[in-house]
């Protein structure tokens, strides 16, 4: 993920998009899209192993723990697959 903030950063740099049409052309080559996406992935996995041990540490209740763990994975299920059609769509 450090790597890919680099990247990006430098990306915008040298490239500097103002309009649509720059943005877009920015986010067309494969391999951006790709490691955008791997980007999203390691982003997910992050944020789940951070929630998960917060909710083991503050939810007592296992029950309630359970069902805000499900909740969570649902919700980046849902963004992964909002930013692979996003990605896609392009």
């Amino acid at each position: 993920m450090a790597i890919y903030s680099v990247v990006l950063l430098i990306r915008v740099l040298l490239l500097m998009p103002s309009s649509y049409e720059d943005w877009l052309a920015f986010s067309q080559p494969w391999w951006w899209c790709l490691a955008t996406f791997l980007f999203w992935v390691s982003l997910s996995s992050h944020a789940w192993l951070g929630v998960r041990d917060v909710l083991k540490d503050y939810v007592p209740n296992v029950k309630i723990r359970m069902v805000l763990l499900k909740l969570v994975v649902l919700a980046l299920w849902v963004y992964m697959v909002w930013i692979t059609f996003l990605l896609c769509s392009l």
